[in-house]
C-alpha cells in the first residue's frame, strides 16, 4: 500500500508543476514552431517538476526505512510470543 500511495503522490506532484503539460508540449510537432525561449522555459518546467517528484520519492523511501527499522525484525516478534 505505501507504495502505492508514493507513486500515486509523486505523479501527482509531477502533474500539479506542470510537468506533464510541458513534456506533452516539447514531444509534440508543434515544438518545432515554438520560440527558443517557451522551449527553454518548457525544459525548465518539466526539469523542476521531475526533480520535485523524486524529492517526494525519496522521501517515502526515508520514511519507509525509519517505520521498517522501528517496527524491528518479524523473527525477534515470533520469539517473544
Amino acid at each position: 500500500m505505501g507504495q502505492s500511495m508514493s507513486v500515486a503522490l509523486t505523479g501527482t506532484v509531477f502533474l500539479a508543476l506542470g510537468g506533464a503539460a510541458a513534456g506533452t508540449l516539447l514531444s509534440s510537432p508543434q515544438a518545432q514552431h515554438l520560440p527558443l525561449t517557451r522551449i527553454i522555459t518548457l525544459q525548465q518546467t518539466f526539469v523542476s517538476s521531475f526533480q520535485a517528484a523524486l524529492l517526494v520519492c525519496a522521501a517515502f523511501a526515508a520514511l519507509d526505512i525509519f517505520t521498517a527499522l522501528a517496527r524491528g525484525s518479524e523473527a525477534a516478534v515470533k520469539k517473544a510470543k
